[in-house]
């Protein structure tokens, strides 16, 4: 039987390789990686796990809910690349304990089909943004969602839009809009 770490460490595996795009390097990486901004939304920088390394201190802990907003769920049809891709259930927040900066974290689980059993939800800082004049925690998280789910469709920085089949993420009601504009099946206008 597999132990509580072990199944810990499948669970940050997934989302470090799936959610995050961070490569596991045997030995770890001693390269650091500057801020750099990844994307502009809606006139806001948007910075990416995948593309710098975190640089607002120590992460709160992530089990901690206090001011963690979840701001919807989908499922995630590729949490672990193998020969078979395995899937899981995802959520989404928005935490604002951050001085100044509003931070995506997106919880995965990896499906029960595949993973040994009491595979913890494991969440993971994937976007962070200053926070903005009037801005809102909904409006902030669904920008960071947007330019995280450019990155899993592998855009470019000229990309506004990706091919993801949006009927094997199965969004909750208010992911779904940004799944949809993403895509390009329902464009902002």
């Amino acid at each position: 039987m597999a132990s509580k770490e072990s199944n810990r460490g499948i669970a940050r595996m997934a989302s470090m390789q799936a959610v995050a795009h961070m490569p596991m390097i045997l030995g770890g990486s001693t390269k650091t990686r500057p801020p750099k901004v990844y994307r502009v939304i809606d006139g806001q920088v948007i910075y990416h796990l995948g593309h710098c390394d975190w640089f607002l201190g120590n992460p709160p802990e992530e089990r901690l809910y206090y001011r963690h907003h979840l701001i919807g769920t989908f499922y995630h049809p590729n949490l672990i690349l193998a020969q078979y891709d395995v899937g899981g259930e995802a959520k989404v927040a928005v935490d604002t304990r951050m001085p100044d900066w509003y931070v995506l974290w997106i919880g995965t689980r990896v499906d029960e089909d595949f993973a040994p059993p009491g595979l913890p939800w494991d969440w993971i800082p994937v976007c962070w943004t200053p926070r903005a004049p009037k801005d809102r925690i909904m409006a902030a998280g669904q920008r960071m969602f947007k330019a995280w789910l450019l990155d899993q469709g592998f855009a470019r920085p000229d990309q506004n839009h990706v091919e993801l089949n949006v009927d094997d993420w199965y969004p909750s009601q208010s992911l779904h809009p940004i799944f949809q504009e993403v895509t390009n099946q329902n464009p902002k206008t």
